[in-house]
């Protein structure tokens, strides 16, 4: 059986090949949010957050074996040097998910201002009212 040192070591790298692989396809996921096609995106997505639930719970897991053995100081600087590998690659997909929301809040505030627009348009031509004997013709009056 694998000591916990390398049981860590071993979840790191995943976790690190993990979040590579979610940064490699961060344009992927933007170009299908750009051409609509939001459930293909929503499917990434989901993905990604499936592997990352299942790696958080194996990670609680064998934090709590970490915490409770003794290990040298060389086999701690290894680990160390693994999560904070992974803890900069985390950070860069958080980056990138705040500016992809940043730009998803831009987008709602413009469809938004569209929308309203339209509204004020449409209550503008509600104001009128075509004349009954002749559909055609607005009545100014109204």
């Amino acid at each position: 059986m694998q000591g916990i040192v390398e049981r860590i070591s071993d979840y790191f790298a995943r976790q690190i090949a993990l979040y590579k692989q979610m940064l490699a396809e961060q344009d992927q996921i933007l170009a299908l949010l750009n051409a609509g096609e939001l459930e293909d995106a929503e499917r990434l997505a989901a993905n990604h957050a499936r592997e990352s639930a299942a790696l958080e719970q194996e990670f609680n897991a064998l934090l709590r074996e970490w915490k409770s053995s003794t290990r040298s100081e060389a086999a701690t600087a290894s680990v160390r040097a693994l999560a904070g590998e992974a803890a900069g690659l985390a950070a860069r997909l958080e980056e990138f998910v705040n500016v992809a929301a940043g730009n998803a809040r831009e987008r709602r505030e413009a469809v938004k201002r569209e929308w309203e627009a339209i509204r004020r348009g449409q209550n503008v031509l509600d104001r009128y009212r075509t004349m009954d004997s002749e559909p055609d013709r607005v009545d100014r009056n109204a």
